[in-house]
Formats: C-alpha cells, structure tokens, sequence
C-alpha cells in the first residue's frame, strides 16, 4: 500500500513538473510582414493584497490572481478614440505584442503611448492605469522592439502611482526572446523620451 501511494504522489510529481516545463517551454509567434513585435515588462514594486481583491470583486471562480495589462496608444487621425491593445500578457514577466503597423501612428518611426492599463484578475471591470507619457521611436526596418521595463510603486488605497522607474533590461529580453522564438533575431533597443505635445498651426 505504501509503495503504491509512493508511486502515486511520484507520478502527480511527475505531471506538474512536466505540466511546468511545457508552460515555460512555451514558444511566441513571430509578426508577419506587415506587424511590429514589441517586448516590455511591466510590474509592481508593491504586493497588491490579492486576498482582499478576491472577496471584493467576487472573484473565486478565478483559478489563479494574475494581475494582465495592456497597452493604450495614441488614435489614428481618422480615428476619434485611443487605440487598446488590452490583453498584451501578465504584470511581472516579459510579454510580447506583435502590433500591425496600420494600427500605430506613424508606425515607421515610433509612436505615442499615454499609458499601460492593467487587470486584476484579468476582468475588465477591475481595471486600473499606470501611465507612462512617452515617445517611443525606433528605425524604420525593425522588427523586434525592445520598449523598455516600468517598475511602478501604487499607493494601494486608491491605485494612483506614487513612483516610477524605467530601467534597461535588454539583455535579459533579447535572450528570452530568442529562446521563445527558437531561433536568434536582433531585438532594438527603442528610444525613449518624455511626451511632448505638438502644436498644430492654425490655417
């Protein structure tokens, strides 16, 4: 009896390990000729009480408490609203978006991006932002874009952002990326600055 319980909790061992790996061996898709691919990482210095949330937001049902984000770019000028990329991956881990170029404003060179949106649970209706106000610029044949690593601290009383950092973990993303593609690529570093608006001449 012993050694077939033995066997048992090797074998349930066995499975989540292998259930493990695949879920980390998982490849990303490679943009098509007309797609940008971008990698970022987003997180959190602060742990969110999840627990609290879980009660609040009647989430139960949820099998795990991740917290996803996704991406708000500045609207096309026959456009009138903001564009949502809403579901580009998981707060605290390297995501890839592959974005068509015909949904970014001058997508040769870069773009504007106000904001990240982020969801606990993954549900629309807990949806919070955490704003970065950048330029994002690039050369106009890259394929791979590296947008950079936010670090942002919440204030958790009501969400709003008390600090935020960037910093550069390039490295990292380039041999993640390559690993997930299976093969190597150049990933570019874009460049970053402040958002500036631009004045629009009157006629």
């Amino acid at each position: 009896m012993k050694k077939a319980v033995l066997l048992f909790t090797l074998l349930i061992c066995s499975v989540t390990m292998f259930a493990a790996d695949n879920k980390k061996e998982e490849k990303w898709k490679k943009p098509s000729g007309s797609q940008i691919c971008f990698i970022v990482r987003v997180a959190l210095s602060n742990n969110l009480n999840m627990d609290f949330y879980t009660i609040g937001l009647d989430a139960f049902n949820v099998e795990d408490n991740p917290i996803t984000f996704g991406f708000i770019t500045e609207a096309l000028p026959e456009t009138s609203s903001w564009i949502d990329f809403p579901n580009t991956g998981t707060l605290g881990e390297f995501v890839q978006a592959n974005i068509a170029k015909k949904d970014l404003k001058d997508a040769e060179n870069g773009f504007y991006l106000p904001t990240f949106r982020a969801y606990l649970f993954d549900l629309a209706k807990s949806h919070f932002y955490l704003p970065a106000n950048i330029d994002v610029s690039y050369p106009s044949d890259a394929k791979y874009v590296y947008l950079g690593t936010f670090i942002y601290t919440l204030d958790e009383s009501d969400f709003s952002v008390k600090n935020i950092r960037r910093i550069d973990e390039y490295d990292a993303a380039q041999k993640l990326l390559n690993e997930k593609l299976g093969e190597e690529v150049q990933l570019v570093r874009a460049e970053i600055s402040e958002h500036k608006e631009v004045e629009t001449k009157k006629k």
